[in-house]
């Protein structure tokens, strides 16, 4: 059985030098919650370009609803780079998750 610490910087090692689209959607879709948080911390502490992000942001999406719609939030809250969080909006929206509308409207009644 794999270590999950190893595991974890496996997922994240992946998400940060492959910017191929299709491999992170699948890694997103198979690892579930490790890959959540190795795509969560790529998308905020990556110094890789905004497209890389942009992408890791789609790979967000891609999560199960459990998983990928918490981090999506914390993206849109969060995130230093005004497309990113506005990539983290759209997919939030395109979600119809409670917790995406129930962010949506504390974010519009401020």
């Amino acid at each position: 059985m794999v270590n999950a610490k190893i595991q974890t910087r496996v997922v994240a090692s992946l998400c940060k030098r492959n910017s191929n689209r299709s491999s992170k959607i699948g890694l997103s879709q198979k690892a579930g919650q490790k890959a959540a948080t190795a795509i969560a911390d790529a998308i905020e502490n990556d110094p890789e370009t905004d497209v890389k992000k942009k992408k890791a942001v789609f790979a967000l999406s891609q999560l199960p609803k459990d998983e990928g719609v918490p981090k999506l939030i914390a993206v849109a809250r969060k995130n230093r780079n005004k497309e990113v969080r506005k990539d983290a909006m759209f997919w939030l929206g395109q979600s119809n998750d409670p917790r995406a509308l129930a962010f949506f409207e504390e974010v519009l009644t401020k």
